[in-house]
């Protein structure tokens, strides 16, 4: 019979809190790796999307997404038009916008 004083109930109330921590660690893995995946397969689904974007001093651009580097600090857009007119390529810095509209995703 195990009391709260004997030795072998203590170590199984401490084994059974690392169980626990592992079991909770783990899972905390397995979800960040399912959110990594996720959020990496949209990033490689907005290759060629059309995008609607919106900077600073109330400018709207727009264009075709080309590639986001790993950072996700610039966005290289191609055929981007302006209000002065239309860049074949150009490269934004992502500080410089508040919001990256695309109307519909690839699958995913």
């Amino acid at each position: 019979m195990f009391t709260p004083m004997t030795l072998p109930f203590v170590s199984m109330v401490k084994s059974t809190n690392l169980m626990e921590t592992v079991k909770e660690d783990c899972v905390k893995q397995e979800l960040r790796a399912f959110l990594r995946e996720r959020f990496l397969r949209m990033m490689g689904s907005l290759n060629g999307q059309e995008a609607d974007i919106f900077m600073f001093e109330k400018t709207k651009v727009s264009g075709q997404i080309r590639a986001i580097d790993i950072n996700i600090q610039q966005v290289q857009i191609a055929d981007l038009q302006t209000p002065i007119g239309i860049i074949p390529n150009a490269v934004l810095r992502v500080s410089d916008t508040i919001s990256l509209t695309v109307e519909d995703f690839k699958n995913i």
